[in-house]
């Protein structure tokens, strides 16, 4: 089943929004980017840890993405 140019349109943004965010979220744990600096905040363990998580969740999101079967399941008929 082929999708339509706005459905893949509207993918590629979803895609590249996840793209970025694991992107940015790298470069600060790789101590690419000072990730407070605008943030109003400081370099507290807490919020180090809140940089992991969003690179966790994006990856993630990006590894279902990429890994997912094609074609998708049919989920109409339920799970069983």
């Amino acid at each position: 089943m082929h999708k339509s140019e706005t459905d893949m349109k509207r993918a590629a943004k979803l895609v590249r929004y996840e793209w970025d965010q694991f992107s940015w979220a790298a470069s600060v744990l790789r101590g690419g980017e000072e990730w407070f600096i605008g943030t109003g905040t400081g370099t507290d363990p807490e919020q180090a840890d809140a940089v992991r998580e969003v690179f966790l969740l994006h990856t993630r999101t990006l590894r279902a993405f990429f890994n997912r079967q094609r074609p998708l399941p049919d989920r109409s008929r339920g799970l069983f």
